[in-house]
């Protein structure tokens, strides 16, 4: 029993270590926050913070819009994560896969009467993503400002 102990403690720290080697090579701690609402989950992002994340590719971008809305536009380098598609309970989708917790993720939908961009994000957050932020302007606000645009082939 003891010697199980030793092995189980031994992996954590291991673990560990590991977990704090990949955001040193990564460089996590590196990047200035982005321009955010302080005190709210998740943390929203304003249009000129949100676009220095595209372009910088500093965070996975999540469109919570139906997949044919994808289709027709997104934000470039965004992936779909549809609400409807998206199980809450922790079933993994597969547009997930490559993300860790440690991640920064901005999630949008179509504007701000549009609340399944914080469902998702929310539903996130109960995987154990940690880094999560809301563009409430959506892709009304992002098209309006003239940013381009990416449609699946």
């Amino acid at each position: 029993m003891k010697k199980e102990l030793l092995v189980v403690g031994v992996l954590a720290v291991v673990a560990v270590g590991l977990g704090w080697a990949a955001r040193e090579m990564r460089g996590d701690h590196l990047l200035s926050p982005p321009a955010v609402a302080v005190g709210e989950f998740p943390a929203k992002v304003d249009l000129a913070a949100f676009r220095k994340m595209v372009e910088g590719k500093t965070a996975v971008i999540f469109d919570a819009r139906a997949k044919r809305f994808y289709d027709q536009g997104h934000v470039p380098g965004a992936v779909s994560l549809p609400k409807p598609d998206f199980d809450r309970e922790g079933v993994r989708h597969p547009s997930l896969a490559g993300v860790v917790p440690t991640d920064s993720i901005v999630v949008y939908c179509s504007g701000p009467q549009c609340h399944d961009s914080g469902l998702v994000a929310d539903g996130l957050a109960h995987l154990g993503y940690g880094k999560i932020f809301l563009f409430k302007g959506g892709w009304h606000e992002w098209r309006e400002a003239g940013y381009p645009a990416e449609s699946a082939p």
